[in-house]
């Protein structure tokens, strides 16, 4: 990470990228909450965030800070237990939230998909592979079997798997946890949808692998102008491939900037530590890391939420809780950091 994160972030593809200024995703005040006998949990509170056309906005954060579930709001995939308890989440202007269970069946896939961090339980361990994607393809076009198999098997080929043909007729269990991954991506894209969710899509895979899903991906963007929420912890691959980049703590937003100048000068105490933790560093410099943990939720600290951890932390940042602030950069900090610090 360090330089390369600093020095590669993209820069040139955006103008082109997002110059119709139109929104395919908009998230506005998006709240979540775990349903329970002694009153809600909140997991996920306020979240504003949109995704122009052609665009790929990175969202990153710790494990726990409500990325996958804001995704997961978004495809109306949310466990029972938890719920949008305000907000609303819109595909060009259509409101999702609430939207009836068949509506939102003919919308996923073809028009917003997913790929979901954990392919073994995303696949169905009793149908073949090549069985599954054709029924995607079938389930929202008009097209022959021969011909949607023709097209699952190019897709399995542009992701990776070796022997598309003869693989499609594997079970995912005869797949190791990469390939998985692979069949799960392709599954997620062959439609071409107007919005990719992708949530850690490329944990699993091997370097040479992830420089080609990442290849694809953009080559969608670029074809098909779709829009992308890019989930991942990986922030190099995040500043590599992103236009703008969200950083999530506790539930909220806490900064959202442009990828190359959140990396090259985070504003939020809690951003420039997430990249100081993953630099490179010299043999014998010791590791930054960031003390503490996020609070359980519903345990949150009144104030600003990453105070306990911050090392900038004033009596102000204890008081009331701090709003999102600014217009093309916006930092969620009584405190912020300048370009110097």
């Amino acid at each position: 990470m360090g330089a390369e994160i600093l020095m590669n972030a993209p820069g040139g593809e955006r103008a082109e990228a997002v110059a119709s200024g139109g929104t395919a995703l908009s998230i506005a005040n998006l709240s979540i909450a775990q349903r329970g006998r002694r009153g809600d949990k909140s997991l996920v509170t306020h979240i504003d965030l949109e995704v122009g056309d052609g665009e790929i906005v990175g969202l990153v954060g710790e494990s726990g800070s409500g990325k996958s579930l804001t995704a997961l709001a978004c495809m109306g995939l949310l466990p029972r237990s938890v719920a949008v308890t305000g907000g609303d989440v819109c595909l060009d202007g259509r409101s999702l939230v609430g939207l009836e269970p068949k509506a939102l069946r003919q919308l996923r896939g073809a028009s917003i998909s997913m790929i979901f961090q954990d392919p073994l339980s995303s696949l169905d361990p009793c149908a073949r592979i090549g069985a599954q994607i054709i029924e995607t393809i079938r389930s929202h076009r008009d097209v022959s079997v021969a011909e949607a198999r023709r097209e699952a098997i190019e897709l399995l080929d542009r992701v990776g798997i070796p022997n598309a043909a003869r693989r499609m007729r594997a079970y995912p269990h005869e797949f190791s946890g990469g390939m998985r991954q692979r069949v799960m991506i392709a599954g997620a894209l062959v439609l071409k949808p107007r919005v990719l969710l992708a949530d850690e899509p490329t944990t699993a895979l091997d370097v040479t692998t992830q420089a080609g899903i990442v290849e694809l991906v953009r080559d969608l963007r670029r074809e098909l102008r779709m829009s992308v929420l890019w989930i991942s912890h990986d922030l190099a691959l995040v500043s590599q491939i992103a236009d703008r980049v969200a950083v999530m703590y506790a539930g909220e937003i806490v900064e959202v900037a442009d990828a190359a100048a959140l990396f090259r000068a985070a504003r939020h105490p809690y951003t420039r530590g997430l990249i100081n933790s993953g630099r490179i560093r010299p043999y014998g410099e010791r590791f930054s890391y960031i003390p503490g943990s996020i609070a359980e939720p519903g345990f949150w600290p009144s104030g600003c939420r990453f105070a306990p951890r911050c090392d900038r932390v004033q009596d102000a940042c204890l008081g009331e809780h701090p709003s999102l602030a600014g217009e093309a950069r916006v930092v969620r900090c009584v405190n912020p950091m300048d370009d110097e610090q």
